[in-house]
């Protein structure tokens, strides 16, 4: 695959997480509206899961595509003995 097909790709997921994002936004605010009740708590607490998950996604994309993320060197240690690792 080619560097621009790469690109595109990030560039569609990119808006189709802020996409997401924006349609759990108003589907949170209507459930927050609603009568309060446990089906109520749970779909709160699940939307909100997932509009935080949607951001997050887009965010690191949108750091991706701008070159704000930092590059993962040889002496990067995200390993089993890396930080907060019990080894």
């Amino acid at each position: 695959m080619s560097a621009m097909a790469a690109y595109r790709r990030a560039r569609r997921a990119f808006w189709i997480c802020l996409l997401t994002a924006v349609l759990l936004t108003g589907a949170l605010g209507a459930v927050a509206r609603s009568s309060p009740g446990p089906l109520t708590a749970v779909a709160f607490g699940v939307l909100g899961i997932l509009l935080v998950a949607a951001v997050s996604l887009a965010v690191r994309l949108l750091l991706a595509l701008t070159g704000r993320l930092p590059a993962r060197g040889a002496g990067d240690r995200r390993g089993p003995s890396g930080p907060g690792s019990l080894v």
